[in-house]
């Protein structure tokens, strides 16, 4: 009887796995998603500045107060200056002075060295 009574349960397990088999293959299966447009930045715009002058930046001296920060700068081989903020050299004003740079505008631009 226990014998008989193991096989009825496995049969019974085998026909509660056909029976979900079935019902998941009868199921509707979900429609995929709509594709979605690809968003595509427009290209950049290409940004040509001739008069852009070549200007070196030897060193910085950085302080809170920004009336105490300076920096060293040669402009197209010319001779070094010191400089602090809102002070110009050629057509670049100095912006900012940073410890380990220069923020200059030139024509509403910002050159960093």
């Amino acid at each position: 009887m226990g014998r008989d009574k193991a096989l009825v349960e496995v049969d019974g397990i085998a026909m509660v796995r056909r029976v979900a088999e079935s019902l998941a293959a009868a199921a509707p299966k979900p429609a995929p998603a709509p594709a979605q447009p690809i968003r595509r930045k427009p290209p950049a715009e290409k940004v040509v500045r001739a008069n852009m002058p070549d200007v070196f930046v030897s060193s910085t001296i950085w302080h809170p107060q920004r009336d105490r920060r300076l920096a060293k700068v040669t402009l197209e081989g010319g001779a070094s200056r010191e400089l602090h903020e809102g002070d110009a050299i050629g057509p670049l004003v100095v912006s900012k002075i940073e410890p380990s740079g220069v923020i200059f505008l030139h024509d509403g631009v910002e050159l960093r060295r």
